[in-house]
């Protein structure tokens, strides 16, 4: 092969590829960066390119001109037209509520959105495989009357948590009463044992019960988002729903009762009910009113703001100011000043056998609730005037309140022949109904007994709910005050916590399970535990247990008792007396500050009781009268007591210790001073120069 070099010259338009003087020889091409836009090239920035032939052989030099060149164009993306605005979220999809234990799968987020754009060649919406067009519409603006939008609906959506509106940065569901729970009743409902209770069920998902959870949708690459364009949110709720007024609507009484089924509850759920009913007059054709607000076997999220439901005196049915019929659940936020009062044998709030009401935590306004005059509950169950006993109609369900201001005052009906009352629970059961469950977790609560035999909170006359719970976790810390009609013969009939009066023959009544655990209780009069029985054949007051915490600021008279106590039932009634032994004390009147504290509190910093009283010394022995307490603290205690002289003079502070039993009823003595002042002897002195008659020191 011959190794001359030889010369390659440029094309020539006049020449053929078929003669002598043509050559294929292989060339590079480089980017020439002088007439290029961008000085790289990756073939996706839109922009003008240049790229020069080079050679890429030595063997071959160029003669006269230049190589050619390639000049490249990398046009924009083609995208689909910018999204204006969306169309609204069904209102099932926008605002969802799941249960406790729920997955984010079961969240529902759709795959396709409807969304208007400007107007778009119709052939692009046909040709894409992320959308087609739906309709067109005219749009009018003040900027340009004659703009066109037209709706499309894009799939290949995505949804993302949205963190920051989120109230925690990951979904998390809870656990399910199902996962939680190891035994379960024939219906499946849960069985709580010494390990599994609903107390620590709650417990286990206060991280997540009520939390809210706010998702956005992630749009394909080819769509961008108009300047005054919001993405639509999906808000999720787990377990109890905190955002109670979501939906942001109001929905007015205006003098009409309300009643709420499967046929229109989502439109009501989350909704404000506000206004007035107050019916003069009965339905035609024989119709009953049941209550102002019904939710008939449904659940439903509601606020109530500024509601009074009352009934004039024609109205003879027995309805509730709201009533919760079959498995009816409802979580109900209070606001404003609300006013429900029930007629006959409707309660304030009614709530049936299969019911559940939850008052929520976000309640912060008030609520007075008054059962009908046969004996309704505040709030819980129907009253009745049969006085043959138990009745199953007058049973009540589940009662949780969380929060607000709740007052309820059980009604009464008088009984001729006896010229006494028999009432319903303030909260619990009506008149002879037996069974249920109350919580009360938290809010500022006043409990009336209706009158002469109702318990305040618990079983009407004749009757007793299955479980008391009052407070538990440290954020679960109620005000309560009990309060009872006081008979002036009879004293207190009802219990103020437990069960009601019972004056019935054969019936066997218990107060239920009372746990009271945390908050401050303030009894005005009544046992907690058993109410009072009247002795007739075969009647008699058994069963149940009442365990109160020593974190529990508790108030409860003297003459009140607390029965059956449970083993971890800390209270006690404590009677203290105490006496002083110091030779330097003069004779006289001291005022008495007494304090009581835990052993381990050796600042003696947080005194467990504190209470003021009188010293009087005679010789070297100070007496203060007997104090008696009702009192949860036990175990080793440590008592200071500062005494101050009546006329001023000067003070001392005595210590000592004191040993008191869990739950016990107990009388304490306690002795302050030197051990050597404590002791008492009889002494014979014989001395010739002592006179008869006189006194010596």
């Amino acid at each position: 092969m011959d190794d001359t070099e030889q010369k390659a010259s440029p094309s020539d338009a006049d020449g053929t590829k078929t003669d002598k003087n043509w050559k294929e020889v292989k060339v590079r091409w480089v980017l020439d960066e002088t007439f290029s836009e961008k000085d790289t090239y990756d073939g996706e920035t839109p922009d003008t390119y240049v790229f020069d032939a080079e050679l890429k052989s030595s063997r071959y030099e160029l003669d006269t001109g230049f190589l050619p060149s390639i000049e490249v164009t990398v046009l924009p993306e083609e995208k689909g037209p910018a999204i204006l605005g969306f169309s609204e979220l069904d209102e099932a999809v926008a605002v969802q509520k799941l249960p406790l234990g729920a997955k984010e799968s079961d969240i529902i987020l759709p795959d396709t959105l409807e969304v208007k754009v400007e107007e778009a060649d119709e052939t692009l919406a046909q040709d894409s495989q992320n959308v087609h067009l739906v309709e067109a519409v005219d749009k009018g603006t003040e900027k340009d009357t004659d703009a066109e939008t037209a709706v499309w609906q894009i799939s290949g959506i995505t949804w993302k948590l949205d963190e920051e509106q989120s109230d925690l940065s990951e979904f998390h569901g809870g656990i399910s009463e199902k996962d939680y729970f190891e035994e379960f009743d024939e219906d499946g409902e849960p069985v709580e044992t010494s390990t599994k209770t609903w107390a620590g069920y709650e417990e286990a998902n206060q991280n997540y019960n009520g939390c809210a959870y706010v998702y956005t949708p992630v749009l394909p690459e080819e769509y961008s988002l108009g300047e005054e364009a919001e993405l639509p949110e999906i808000c999720v709720l787990v377990g109890e729903m905190q955002l109670m007024t979501l939906a942001g609507e109001e929905y007015d009484l205006d003098g009409n009762y309300l009643v709420i089924d499967k046929t229109n509850v989502s439109k009501f759920n989350g909704k404000t009910i506000t206004g007035t009913y107050h019916p003069t007059e009965r339905l035609s054709e024989g119709r009953k009113i049941e209550g102002g607000i019904v939710i008939d076997d449904v659940t439903v999220n509601l606020t109530i703001d500024n509601v009074n439901v009352g009934y004039g005196t024609d109205i003879i049915d027995d309805a509730a100011g709201i009533l919760l019929k079959g498995k009816a659940k409802l979580n109900l936020t209070v606001k404003g000043e609300n006013t429900l009062k029930g007629t006959y044998g409707g309660a304030g709030i009614g709530v049936e056998e299969k019911a559940t009401l939850i008052i929520t935590k976000e309640s912060t306004g008030s609520l007075t609730a008054t059962g009908g005059g046969y004996g309704a509950a505040g709030i819980g169950g129907k009253g009745t005037a049969s006085d043959e006993g138990a009745d199953n109609n007058c049973r009540t369900g589940t009662i949780i309140i969380k929060g607000g201001t709740i007052e309820a005052e059980g009604g009464a009906y008088w009984v001729s022949y006896s010229r006494d009352y028999h009432g319903g629970a303030g909260i619990g059961t009506g008149c002879y109904g037996i069974g249920g469950t109350i919580k009360i977790l938290g809010g500022k609560i006043t409990a009336k007994g209706g009158r002469q035999t109702g318990a305040g909170i618990g079983g009407g006359m004749g009757g007793s709910v299955d479980t008391i719970v009052i407070g538990g976790r440290k954020d679960e810390a109620p005000n309560i005050a009990v309060s009872f009609y006081k008979n002036e013969k009879s004293e207190y009939l009802g219990a103020a916590i437990g069960s009601g009066w019972n004056g019935v023959t054969d019936l066997k009544l218990s107060c239920g399970d009372i746990q009271i655990l945390s908050g401050s209780v303030k009894v005005e009069g009544g046992n907690i535990g058993y109410g009072v029985l009247m002795h007739l054949p075969g009647n008699s007051m058994e069963g149940g247990s009442v365990t109160i915490s020593e974190e529990v600021q508790l108030e409860l008279p003297l003459e009140s008792k607390i029965a059956p106590r449970g083993e971890e039932c800390t209270y006690g009634k404590k009677t203290f007396q105490i006496t002083a032994y110091d030779n330097q004390l003069p004779k006289g009147t001291y005022q008495a500050d007494i304090s009581l504290y835990q052993e381990s509190d050796t600042e003696k910093a947080t005194p467990v009781y504190e209470t003021r009283t009188q010293m009087t010394v005679s010789g070297f022995r100070g007496a203060i009268p007997d104090i008696t307490q009702w009192m949860g603290y036990f175990g080793n205690m440590q008592m200071v007591v500062a005494l101050k002289p009546s006329d001023g003079g000067t003070g001392k502070t005595m210590a000592g210790t004191v040993v008191l039993k869990k739950g016990i009823d107990e009388t304490i003595s306690v002795a302050l001073g030197k051990t050597a002042y404590q002791k008492t002897m009889d002494l014979t002195i014989h001395d010739g120069r002592l006179r008869d008659g006189k006194k010596y020191t």
